[in-house]
């Protein structure tokens, strides 16, 4: 019989010998609680930043608990590529909107809650982000999208729906759960059913651009499963010419459904008005981008946070929309668009004007990630379903929803969008085995 010798030496005192990096019982025991109140913490933040829910007009608690969280989410976020850009580009975007607010202040009516609102606006979206980034260190992608989404359907549940509930408060949040579900089950297939039911869904209740984005979505998961199968590689280049293809075909379709009346009757009858008024669907759903450009050629530097535009300012603007053949001489134009500071109904048009130059670039930074995100998961195979919709929504928003209704899906779509940076990728995994948690991003790993 073999005799085993001992030496007296514990293994991991051996391996520890041998530069093998061991943790104690305690000191796993200890890793383990941490990442748990981590996992639960960054969990709850990413929750009450999704309901997206008032405390003092554009500050939103979730603004105001990431901020005094910030010298922990912060180093979490900058392991992102791309994050510290972002971050930085934010902040200098919301200081150079403060500064044109002061300066317009001799020329122009400046409204100082809705300076402190616009503002706010902006910095929940930077800080959104950084709190989403946060939450996906210490857990899986598709379950960071869903608590956010359950926050967005608690704050549709108990704000204002107006008279179409499922187009103003609903659509949004239900698609975030629904494709956040579909994600977890790693199945494109049903992904797929999920985006198609969506989609149905948004053709009854008169969600045009809603339907048209998620048909789009539809047909990028489905490509992608194909390309997948074939094992065929595309560029990020014919990745870009493929999203325009399908642009434009769906919104033709878009276009074709709606004026027959598979979409409703009202829909039929606004947008053949709306063709008939500018010749585009397009261009006549949205005169706000005549006023948009006029006011950037009447003044390029941008107005500032909170500030009422003058009368040339309202005569360029209305000049701008008439040449699109829309009659601006309404309470729309003169109440909501004008009438508390500046509503140009994008995201660029509205950071342009309440940050000027730097707003603008803020509002180019974010759709290259976007861009960025989507084109390069794309390549790779493994776009979600949810990813791919939120990104074409987003983009769609860019230029033609308003700031205030597309804040939290911002923060969103680019909290997901960013990658992990590959050096730290890499450095990461093996520790984090070691104390792996079910449905956490690093038991994902495991």
């Amino acid at each position: 019989m073999a005799t085993v010798q001992t030496t007296g030496v514990s293994p991991a005192s051996h391996l520890a010998r041998r530069g093998v990096p061991v943790l104690s019982v305690v000191d796993e025991v200890a890793l383990r609680h941490r990442l748990r109140l981590t996992q639960g913490a960054s969990a709850f933040l990413v929750l009450i930043v999704g309901s997206w829910y008032s405390v003092l007009g554009g500050l939103t608690a979730g603004t105001a608990l990431t901020i005094a969280v910030l010298p922990v989410v912060v180093p979490a976020a900058l392991r992102f590529r791309g994050a510290g850009l972002l971050l930085t580009v934010g902040a200098l975007a919301v200081a150079n909107g403060l500064a044109l607010s002061a300066l317009a202040q001799v020329d122009h009516v400046v409204i100082r809650s809705v300076t402190r609102d616009a503002a706010m606006h902006v910095v929940g979206i930077v800080v959104g982000v950084a709190a989403v980034l946060w939450a996906r260190s210490v857990w899986g992608d598709a379950w960071v999208a869903l608590f956010f989404g359950v926050g967005m359907l608690m704050d549709g549940a108990l704000g204002p729906t107006g008279s179409n509930a499922w187009k103003f408060a609903y659509g949004l949040p239900v698609t975030v759960v629904v494709m956040s579900l579909a994600w977890l089950t790693r199945r494109w297939y049903v992904e797929v059913g999920g985006l198609l039911l969506l989609a149905g869904v948004c053709a009854v209740q008169d969600s045009r651009s809603m339907f048209g984005l998620l048909l789009m979505a539809t047909a990028l998961v489905m490509w992608q499963a194909w390309r997948r199968r074939s094992r065929r590689r595309r560029s990020a280049r014919s990745l870009l010419v493929l999203l325009a293809v399908l642009g434009a075909g769906v919104y033709q379709l878009g276009k074709a459904l709606a004026l027959e009346g598979a979409l409703g009757t009202a829909a039929a009858e606004r947008s053949a008005r709306q063709i008939e008024q500018s010749g585009s669907l397009l261009v006549g759903s949205r005169p706000e981008m005549g006023a948009t450009f006029a006011l950037a050629e009447a003044r390029p530097w941008g107005f500032g946070f909170g500030v009422v535009p003058n009368g040339l300012d309202l005569r360029a603007a209305k000049g701008g929309m008439a040449e699109l053949g829309y009659d601006p001489d309404n309470g729309y134009v003169h109440r909501y668009m004008f009438g508390r500071g500046i509503e140009l109904h994008s995201v660029v048009g509205d950071l342009w004007a309440w940050a000027g130059l730097l707003g603008l670039l803020l509002a180019a930074v974010m759709t290259v990630l976007l861009v960025r995100g989507l084109v390069t998961r794309l390549a790779a195979g493994v776009a979600s379903g949810l990813l791919v919709a939120l990104t074409l929504r987003c983009l769609w928003d860019m230029f033609f929803a308003p700031v205030y209704s597309s804040m939290s899906i911002l923060a969103l779509a680019l909290g997901l969008a960013l990658p992990l940076a590959a050096a730290r990728a890499r450095r990461d995994p093996a520790p984090a085995r070691r104390v792996a948690l079910p449905g956490s991003r690093v038991a994902a790993h495991t």
